[in-house]
């Protein structure tokens, strides 16, 4: 989980195009309502999700869980893209 500087509609905003400029990518589902994007990149299963700060809307926080299939959850490839849309910001 990361921090971010950012409203939530401007973070999930960068998450959509960071994501979209990937190669490889299927499945994509994105869930504007919820602010969650979950695809696959390869055979790892991907949820990024920006959560709210009820009494701060300048400010949002990034979750992305990776998981690869017959295997245990995928924490590097998780941070990694975490921290590839924070950079992004």
């Amino acid at each position: 989980e990361i921090l971010l500087n950012a409203s939530p509609q401007d973070s999930f905003a960068v998450c959509q195009a960071v994501i979209n400029s990937r190669d490889n990518i299927t499945d994509l589902v994105v869930t504007k309502g919820s602010l969650r994007i979950e695809f696959k990149e390869e055979q790892v299963h991907y949820a990024v999700m920006i959560m709210l700060f009820p009494d701060n809307g300048n400010f949002s926080q990034l979750k992305v869980i990776a998981a690869e299939f017959g295997m245990r959850g995928r924490a590097e490839l998780a941070k990694a893209l975490a921290e590839e849309i924070a950079s992004s910001l």
